[in-house]
């Protein structure tokens, strides 16, 4: 097991949400989000020091339908950034500038959601200490100064559903998994990180495409594929798919699951 000291970790998780227009063409393919993490000391002559998080600096992240959710976790002990005893700001931004004409000209909005954003003691244990949560806390705290510098940033209390249908699209994280014909059934391991998203309620499979008689093919649930197992209480097991019938993919060749 790694080393975990006992100082904070900056833990996250980040979903770019796609655009489809109304013809269903999808406009967001392009939008590459430059994500950044900067630390800024305070020295103690009273002059001041910033510098980039390497494991968190421009990172190019495109829609969850491409790049699927993002999570991260930065250490500011011994174990990454060494900031133990210093006073420091912490800044986490978010950049469009990369395909920022094309969204200008097509006037609509990128959607970036912090599904997590935490500082966190003992991450790994089974008692972590949270110091602050984007989730619990919003944007106030009696442990740390939270800031934000656009106001077009808020907090949502209701269940955010990741993936769906949007103008007559389907989309959401996509699960790959490599069909053999040796089993019929495919699901998320119990281990998966996807799994231990922060107040993740539900995640079920909604559509599977993969490669029949050497094409794209969309399987159709309820004919092609069931979910043998849901409800089951657990969410690994909620994920299973099962392939029924004659009508299955090539051999080995990959499956993609759509997660919601």
């Amino acid at each position: 097991m790694p080393f975990e000291s006992n100082y904070p970790h900056l833990i996250g998780s980040i979903w770019v949400e796609p655009y489809y227009n109304e013809t269903g063409d999808e406009l967001s393919i392009q939008d590459y989000i430059d994500i950044n993490l900067d630390c800024t000391i305070y020295n103690d002559d009273g002059t001041t020091s910033t510098f980039p998080f390497n494991s968190l600096s421009n990172i190019m992240l495109r829609p969850g339908n491409s790049d699927g959710i993002m999570t991260f976790s930065v250490g500011l002990g011994p174990e990454d950034a060494f900031l133990m005893g210093l006073q420091c700001d912490l800044n986490l931004s978010f950049n469009i500038d990369f395909n920022k004409d094309q969204i200008f000209e097509d006037q609509r909005d990128v959607e970036i959601y912090l599904l997590d954003l935490r500082l966190e003691a003992n991450p790994s244990s089974s008692t972590p200490d949270t110091i602050w949560s984007i989730y619990n806390n919003g944007f106030s705290s009696t442990e740390v100064t939270v800031e934000r510098t656009e106001e077009n940033i808020n907090t949502e209390s209701e269940i955010r559903y990741i993936g769906g249908t949007q103008n007559g699209q389907t989309y959401g994280q996509e699960i790959a998994f490599l069909f053999d014909g040796d089993t019929l059934e495919y699901g998320i391991d119990s281990d998966s990180e996807l799994l231990s998203l922060l107040a993740l309620s539900g995640i079920i499979p909604f559509k599977v495409i993969g490669i029949k008689d050497g094409d794209a093919y969309e399987f159709i649930q309820g004919t092609d594929w069931t979910m043998p197992y849901y409800p089951s209480g657990l969410l690994c097991n909620d994920t299973i798919i099962r392939f029924s019938g004659g009508n299955l993919p090539d051999e080995i060749v990959q499956i993609n699951s759509l997660i919601n």
